[in-house]
């Protein structure tokens, strides 16, 4: 009886192991797509015009979007 709750306790384990390090990867992935996110508001706000601006921003916005889409499906 003990060896078979052991076996499922380390089984359980086995298992969890690498579901944690793929949720670590997407973590990881997202928080690289919010830095470069932030950095696009950044050099945005640097621009003359308004439109230049809200293109720009819309762009980054874009951008992030893909960047999650694409962090989620390769997990």
């Amino acid at each position: 009886m003990k060896r078979l709750i052991a076996t499922v306790i380390i089984a359980t384990f086995a298992l969890a192991i690498p579901a944690g390090a793929a949720s670590k990867a997407v973590k990881d992935a997202e928080k690289q797509c919010k830095m470069e996110y932030k950095e696009g508001k950044k050099q945005a706000g640097t621009l003359k015009t308004h439109k230049e601006r809200v293109d720009a921003k819309r762009d980054a916005k874009k951008k992030y979007d893909e960047c999650l889409e694409n962090a989620k499906h390769k997990s």
